[in-house]
Parts: C-alpha cells; sequence; structure tokens
C-alpha cells in the first residue's frame, strides 16, 4: 500500500514562521496545490505589508503617525480586522485591546532584561490605551479610513492578525475544494474538514512532548501563554500579556490557555482575554462566545472546559 504523500509550505510573516502542510493525491495535485500554496503566502505577505508595525509604510504606521490628527484611508482588509477588534474589545470588557502597544513598548519585555516602569510612567501610557478612541469610517466616495482620537494613541495588530489571516488560507483552500489540511501560524493552528490530532504543550517546558491531544475537525485551535516573553522578579513573574486596564503584566495563576472554535480571529482575541482574566471570569467569556478550552497552570495542573474530554473535542 503506497504511503500518501504530503506538501508543506513554510514562510515568514507577520512576525513568525508559518506552516500549510497538506496530502497530495498525484502530479497533477501537486502543481496545483504548489500554486496555490504560492498564492496563500502572498496574501499573508500582503496582509504583514499593509498590517505591521514594525514598517514605516504599512497602513497600521500610518495610522499611528496621524493619531489625533485625522483619520487615514486604509484598504477594506484593514479596516475590516480592526473593526473586528474593537468589537472584541468591547464584549471583553477591555481585556483585549490592539491599543496596548504605548504600554508595550514602555515594558519591552523580552528586549529590555529585567526592567519594571515607574507608577507615573506606566500611568502616562496607559492614558493612551482605549479601544473606544479607534475611528472608522467610510467616506461618501466609498474609502475605508482609520484614525486615532488622542496623540500618541497606536494600534497594533500582531495579537489579531494571524488569525485573520489562517482563516483567510483556510477559505483559499476550501474555495479549491480542499479539504484536509492543516494550517500552523505561529501556533494559531487552523484544522480543515479532516480530523487531525493537535498536541498542546506545557508554557513552562516541564515536558518534552504534548500534555495534552485535542482531536478535531474544522476547528481553529489558539493558545496565549505567559512562557514566550518572560522574566522573574523578586519571586513575581512578569511577560508580555499586559492588561490593559491596569498596565501590568496579567496576574494570575494561568500559563497557558488553549481555545478552540470556529474562528481563528475571533479565538486570537478570546485567547488574550481569558488568559488576562483568569480561570473564573475566563470560562464565564468563554461560555459567552461558545469556545471550549484548556488551562494549564503554572504549577502544572490542568482544567479543560465539558466539551474537551480524554484529550478530544466532543
Amino acid at each position: 500500500m503506497q504511503t500518501m504523500k504530503e506538501m508543506m509550505k513554510i514562510f515568514s510573516a507577520l512576525g513568525t514562521v508559518n506552516r500549510i502542510t497538506l496530502p497530495l493525491s498525484g502530479s497533477a495535485d501537486k502543481e496545483r496545490v504548489s500554486v496555490l500554496l504560492d498564492d496563500i503566502e502572498d496574501m499573508v505577505e500582503s496582509m504583514d505589508d499593509r498590517m505591521s508595525v514594525f514598517k514605516s509604510d504599512s497602513e497600521i504606521s500610518a495610522v499611528n503617525a496621524a493619531s489625533g490628527e485625522n483619520t487615514v484611508p486604509v484598504s477594506s482588509d484593514t479596516f475590516e480586522i480592526v473593526k473586528a477588534a474593537r468589537h472584541y474589545s468591547e464584549i471583553t470588557g477591555g481585556a483585549f485591546d490592539i491599543t496596548t502597544r504605548p504600554l508595550s513598548q514602555l515594558w519591552g519585555i523580552g528586549k529590555k532584561g529585567a526592567f519594571i516602569p515607574g507608577r507615573r510612567e506606566i500611568k502616562s501610557a496607559r492614558s493612551l490605551v482605549g479601544y473606544k478612541g479607534i475611528i472608522t469610517k467610510i467616506t461618501d466616495e466609498s474609502q475605508y479610513e482609520i484614525g486615532l482620537s488622542k496623540k500618541g494613541q497606536q494600534i497594533d495588530l500582531g495579537s489579531i492578525a494571524k488569525g485573520a489571516a489562517a482563516d483567510r488560507a483556510a477559505g483559499m483552500l476550501r474555495e479549491e475544494g480542499l479539504t484536509d489540511a492543516i494550517i500552523d501560524f505561529g501556533g494559531t493552528v487552523v484544522v480543515l474538514d479532516v480530523e487531525h490530532k493537535v498536541g498542546i504543550c506545557d508554557p513552562a517546558g516541564r515536558s518534552a512532548g504534548p500534555v495534552w491531544t485535542l482531536k478535531t475537525a474544522g476547528k481553529a485551535v489558539v493558545t496565549s501563554g505567559s512562557y514566550e516573553k518572560s522574566f522573574m522578579k523578586n519571586g513575581v513573574l512578569y511577560h508580555h500579556i499586559i492588561d490593559p486596564r491596569t498596565g501590568m503584566p496579567a496576574r494570575n495563576d494561568i500559563a497557558g490557555v488553549t481555545l478552540t472554535g470556529g474562528s481563528a480571529l475571533e479565538l486570537d482575541a478570546l485567547s488574550t482575554a481569558v488568559f488576562i482574566e483568569g480561570i473564573e471570569k475566563g470560562y464565564e467569556l468563554m461560555r459567552a462566545n461558545g469556545t471550549e478550552g484548556l488551562f494549564i497552570l503554572r504549577n502544572g495542573n490542568m482544567f479543560a472546559t465539558k466539551g474537551v474530554k480524554n484529550g478530544e473535542i466532543i
């Protein structure tokens, strides 16, 4: 019996390594899929060009530069993702907020060593944070525009763009009749309609392999964790997931939270908010939005929602 061959596309964009893996049935299929994967790479790179805060000529950089002054013309894609981000800010009570860049820059977790800013610095940066300051409008000429109400405010779509890109990649594959693929954009995963296992690793690195395995199909799986960028000082863990409402790294017992549901974009936003809110409020937020998931605590304990049983989505 001949083993089914696989094709994998690997490329860098949106600040991470992106992988798409899918089976092949023949040489003709290989050629068609190769062209499609190139198209997906182009799509993601185009999103990066328009939405990256690290590119001075991006649409988001233009919006940030004009904060407090005027709105800036943007593409429909950027407009819709910013609108979606504002929506998730509203339903999470501000736990998720794409205007936290002044705080992220101030803390510089992963770049400034064990630096802890002063209260006045945090208060000043936090005064620039607030999703309600995001302005979206469509002009009479059908031009999409975005602005920020305060001078110094900044948008950063890094917490939601990967999910948007993964959802669109899945849509492009399905439009070509492909139903078996795994999209992994820096840990934001979408499994198409054929079931696969997705391994969840221990955020603290206490285990070499997955500590939980989800069997899933037609779902997205997204993880937020404090392990990516962090430092310990005086017995306190400081990490890169900052609570917009306090200006401080979120303080709770969670090391990582993994959510699963229908939209990677939604899960990108909700996983951040759930992590910040902690187990009790986070669980309520998950229930309110119809998602399932797994909490991994810093002491190694794990708690799964009712929809996750024996490592399988049911």
